[in-house]
């Protein structure tokens, strides 16, 4: 991967960050829920509290489909709101 596509990439991400800022509530938990990511928020000291556990699931054509659970990754870290 070149250093231009990772540019290209980090760009787009940036535009979803700023669409997911501003959706409904109820559309960014279904996202975040099939994305296997939860925060939760911690007002005495203004973290949150990131979880993701990505979830694959695997089809064949013939047989049985899988889910293929990942190693989850969890951080807390602080917010930095605008007042």
């Amino acid at each position: 991967m070149t250093a231009a596509e990772v540019k290209a990439i980090a760009k787009d991400a940036h535009k979803v960050i700023r669409k997911l800022a501003t959706a409904d509530r109820e559309v960014k938990a279904e996202l975040y829920k099939a994305l296997g990511v939860r925060a939760t928020y911690f007002p005495a000291d203004d973290t949150a509290e990131l979880v993701a556990q990505p979830v694959c699931v695997s089809v064949r054509v013939g047989g049985p489909s899988r889910t293929i659970s990942t190693r989850e990754i969890r951080a807390r870290v602080p917010l930095l709101l605008a007042g």
